[in-house]
């Protein structure tokens, strides 16, 4: 591990993708080490000096985490690229292991086939799982995930990239939400409401019409009638994947960049009475060809942190929300060694800090950097201005004339052990066939 003393940058092993999320008083980074390896790492264990806290997973691809109270709960991809989600208890020890209960997100049906003879057919699954939230409605927890659902019968293959999927009780049950023209980008729980962006199409290099959605949060379904109703504006367009970001009660905003060049935007918005409601939205000229990778909103200081990357130069923007829907922009930097030299990575995530700053994770040179933004940094020049922006409403939503449910009950993955010597399984996997019935928890 390399460590910049002054500048609170830290190097550890071979890494390609990483996840920056906080839990309480603590910063957790998640790192994909190759296709079957990763660990999570400890920011404040590092801080500490306590570098054996590390903790690897095997056999997966995560995607993405999130917290709700002691449970850490993840998804991403299995080995044979199939979706999947899971949970474990983290409160303990930092020796005691966690048991991890995966669900692979997949059923079968019997076939008949010729001769009278039947077969076992894989009929859906899900796969390339990439966003994870969780919420309590009452006793019913909500696990929130967005991937692609993909239907198999028999030489019928048919892919719906950008597909909600809400699994909400005890035996798997699954309600998911998709469409032939839309790509569901992007989830977010509100006080009052939870919130969706898709896109009008799927691929990340084209300007495209994205479209917001609202569902009740009270009650929550997809089959709400809240979702009939679709929110849209001609020239509304993004390039690649837009970024939802709650800021106060039902308050949130949209990032995304919005055109070719050296541009993207954040959209504040607002839900009164279910229905969506904006007045400007912003443009940020950040150089050449900004890529927005996340966001993060720490309340403390009323702070939205917006990281992008131009090229191989990173750049963290702060923005004041005190006065929300109005957004100023407190200032741009990159990260610097102890020299105050200028250091390249590539930024993937964003986390608040308890400290009121914030941890950024990433990439550098092959390896996980992690950059805590509290100190040593170079200042980055960005400009801002607000313009118009109304939104547009239409009832008989695309996405709601397609919604389906389906129930599985997921194979649950035995015995997902996670220990401190980075053993995940005892060598192999063993697929259950039950529900996960046995995962009850209390209401966090």
């Amino acid at each position: 591990m390399a460590f910049f003393a002054s500048a609170q940058i830290y190097e550890f092993g071979t890494s390609t993708f990483s996840v920056s999320r906080n839990s309480s008083q603590k910063n957790i980074i998640y790192s994909q080490q190759n296709d079957t390896t990763g660990q999570f790492v400890f920011l404040d264990a590092i801080l500490n000096g306590d570098f054996e806290q590390q903790r690897v997973l095997k056999k997966f691809q995560v995607k993405d985490f999130c917290y709700i109270g002691d449970t850490i709960y993840v998804t991403g991809n299995y080995t044979d690229g199939t979706g999947f989600y899971g949970w474990a208890k983290t409160a303990g020890l930092p020796s005691q292991r966690w048991l991890f209960n995966m669900h692979l997100l997949e059923n079968y049906v019997l076939f008949n086939l010729h001769g009278g003879v039947t077969d076992t057919i894989r009929r859906a699954h899900f796969e390339n799982m990439r966003r994870i939230k969780v919420f309590y409605d009452g006793a019913t927890r909500h696990i929130l995930l967005i991937g692609d659902y993909k239907y198999n019968l028999l030489n019928n293959n048919t892919t719906h990239p950008g597909c909600l999927i809400d699994v909400w009780s005890e035996n798997d049950s699954i309600n998911y939400a998709y469409s032939e023209v839309e790509n569901i980008d992007d989830v977010e729980v509100l006080d009052n409401y939870v919130v969706t962006v898709s896109r009008k199409g799927y691929v990340d290099t084209h300007l495209e019409e994205h479209y917001l959605r609202v569902l009740n949060k009270t009650g929550f379904s997809l089959y709400d009638n809240l979702f009939d109703i679709y929110y849209y504006k001609n020239l509304l367009a993004s390039v690649g994947p837009i970024r939802l970001q709650k800021i106060t009660g039902n308050n949130y905003v949209a990032v995304y960049k919005s055109d070719y060049t050296g541009e993207y935007s954040i959209l504040p918005l607002s839900i009164s009475s279910g229905a969506i409601q904006t007045n400007f939205r912003y443009v940020v000229s950040a150089g050449m060809s900004p890529v927005v990778t996340d966001v993060a909103y720490s309340p403390t200081p009323n702070k939205l942190m917006v990281i992008h990357n131009n090229g191989s130069s990173p750049v963290a923007a702060e923005y004041n929300c005190l006065n929300f829907p109005v957004i100023n922009l407190s200032q741009a930097y990159g990260p610097s060694d102890e020299n105050n030299n200028a250091v390249t990575m590539l930024l993937q995530s964003v986390a608040l800090r308890p400290q009121s700053d914030f941890c950024i994770s990433g990439e550098r040179n092959g390896k996980l950097t992690i950059w805590w933004t509290g100190v040593c940094s170079l200042p980055e020049t960005l400009t801002m201005e607000a313009v118009g922006q109304s939104l547009l409403s239409s009832v008989g939503a695309t996405t709601r004339q397609k919604m389906n449910q389906l129930s599985i009950s997921c194979p649950i993955l035995t015995p997902g052990l996670i220990t401190k010597n980075g053993i995940c399984t005892d060598g192999h996997v063993q697929f259950g066939t039950g529900s996960n019935s046995n995962d009850k928890e209390e209401n966090e």
